[in-house]
This record gives C-alpha cells, sequence and structure tokens, in this order.
C-alpha cells in the first residue's frame, strides 16, 4: 500500500501519536509547522529523528526556531508527498510567517482561524496590533473564506469547523 503521510504541528511528544502512526503503519514523509510557536514544534526534533522526516517550516518565521528547518516554505507552494498534494497558503497575522495547509477538502489553519474566531495577535501597540489584525482578516477572506463551504478547517486548537459555518457563525466575518 502506498502512503503518503504528513504530521502537521507536532507541539509535544506523545506516545499516543507515535503508537497511532505505528499501528496504521503509517510513513511520515514531512513534518509541517504551520508557524514557530512552541506549543506547534517542540517536539519537531523527536518526530524528525524518530521518522527520518524533515521539518518543514514558514520561511518568514525561520529566525525563531530554535534548530533550522530543513525546508522554508513560501505562499503558493505545492508540496508533492507520493501523490499526496498540498497547497501552502500564507496567513500572516498571529505570527508574521502563519501559513495554512490545503489537502483536498481539508484545510489545517494552525491559529490563524478557529471555530468563531481568530488567532491572537502580538504587537507592540494597539495601532501595530490593528494593522495586524486588518492584515490577517485580509489574509483570511482572500485566501481561505473563498474555498468551497464543504471544507473542513482543522485548527491548531479547539473543534473544527466549515467554511459555510465560519462565513455564517464566525463574529469577524458573519455578516
Amino acid at each position: 500500500m502506498l502512503h503518503r503521510d504528513i504530521l502537521i504541528d507536532p507541539g509535544v511528544e506523545d506516545p499516543r501519536i507515535e503508537n497511532f502512526i505505528r499501528q496504521q503503519d503509517l510513513d511520515v514523509k514531512a513534518i509541517l509547522n504551520t508557524h514557530d510557536h512552541a506549543d506547534h514544534t517542540s517536539a519537531n526534533s523527536y518526530y524528525a529523528g524518530l521518522f527520518n522526516a524533515p521539518v518543514c517550516a514558514p520561511k518568514d518565521d525561520a529566525e525563531y526556531y530554535d534548530s533550522p528547518p530543513d525546508r522554508l516554505l513560501a505562499d503558493g507552494e505545492i508540496l508533492d508527498y507520493d501523490g499526496l498534494s498540498i497547497r501552502v497558503v500564507h496567513t500572516p497575522g498571529h505570527t508574521e510567517g502563519s501559513l495554512c495547509f490545503l489537502i483536498d477538502d481539508y484545510i489545517f489553519s494552525g491559529d490563524t482561524l478557529f471555530k468563531n474566531d481568530i488567532g491572537k495577535i502580538w504587537a507592540a501597540d494597539e495601532k501595530k496590533t490593528d494593522n495586524v489584525r486588518k492584515k490577517l482578516l485580509l489574509a483570511i477572506k482572500k485566501k481561505v473564506l473563498v474555498l468551497p463551504g464543504r471544507t473542513l478547517i482543522c485548527p491548531g486548537h479547539g473543534k473544527t469547523t466549515t467554511i459555510a459555518a465560519e462565513k455564517a457563525n464566525n463574529p469577524y466575518f458573519s455578516d
């Protein structure tokens, strides 16, 4: 059987992850990071070594990694792992490099977009916070909410949702 498996945002070493991968006879081809925060990257080295898989991370967050990623990712790239096609979608805001990964009818949004919310913004002052929030909202509107309504959003925290549900219920986007 052809395996084309990836691991997204391994924030912790957890035996359940390794057990699941082994029980399902998965072959991890890469570790993808949506952004540089430790709760999404702390186990990169562990799983990269365990599965002999490269760490792929946002180019605009690269300077914040303790260990340099094996590959830096940019907006619009298409990653291909034995026929598993992944589109890289740059959504700056939560971090400058924040990415989402689009795989068929699923988008892995990291800390960009949550069910009925958006990612936290950090900036030096209120004006900069407002500017970064506008940048994030624009990226989500132009690159994520244009996807079909059935697209399942898999955030880095919390419950899954759909594009249609976020358009209808997210206070940042609903009319």
